[in-house]
């Protein structure tokens, strides 16, 4: 697969640009300790994490918790989480750099998360440049989540940039089909939350290993 003629790279954020995973294990659990249900091991968060808030939430509760209880945990988690999600949170290794090159080569550069919009703008506000991202999207009421490829080709009209020519990263299944489903080519990072069997059994372009492989790949 070709990856030079890329003029656009839309950045899944959780396990692909940060690593937030204790801080969204730790507002789970705090969440579920506040409403008297049993709290879980990190990698058992992790396993919850990549469709939203809404489903990390429903995963996390027994499986007889009812829509009541679901709402209100997820209310719960999203005002905890709002306070906590930079306290632990890091920037992957070389992510930096990644985006300085892109940056420098001309490569129009985008957010996609899952995570609520306010959310995903306040840690990318806290983490990065103004420059590093000409679009930030997290999830809202009007719009489906990834896998659909509504917010991903809304992107391609922002970037006024073929889809082909329009790289999307990410670390998990769901943001392979998202690119599949949107027309882009995909790359899947193994730094992530989804371990390298899962990734390559969904049929990514590529599989990178770390940033300075993406960087060479473009």
């Amino acid at each position: 697969m070709n990856f030079r003629d890329t003029r656009g790279v839309i950045f899944d954020l959780d396990g692909t640009l940060i690593n937030s995973l204790q801080d969204i294990a730790d507002s789970v659990n705090a969440v579920l300790s506040d409403c008297g249900f049993p709290v879980h091991e990190l990698e058992t968060v992790k396993s919850f994490i990549g469709n939203g808030a809404a489903q990390l939430i429903k995963r996390a509760l027994p499986t007889s918790s009812n829509g009541h209880i679901i709402a209100h945990c997820l209310q719960h988690f999203e005002y905890i989480y709002n306070k906590r999600c930079t306290e632990k949170t890091m920037v992957y290794s070389g992510i930096y750099e990644l985006l300085e090159h892109l940056k420098d080569c001309g490569i129009k550069r985008a957010v996609l998360s899952n995570k609520p919009h306010h959310i995903t703008s306040k840690i990318c506000d806290h983490f990065f440049k103004e420059d590093h991202f000409q679009v930030v999207f997290g999830a809202d009421k009007d719009t489906k989540k990834k896998p659909d490829p509504t917010k991903a080709n809304h992107i391609a009209l922002l970037f006024q940039i073929p889809a082909d020519n329009i790289l999307i990263v990410g670390d998990s299944v769901v943001d392979i089909e998202t690119g599949v489903n949107a027309g882009l080519k995909t790359i899947a990072v193994s730094w992530g939350f989804s371990t390298s069997t899962e990734l390559q059994a969904h049929d990514a372009d590529c599989l990178v290993s770390s940033p300075q492989e993406l960087i060479r790949k473009l």
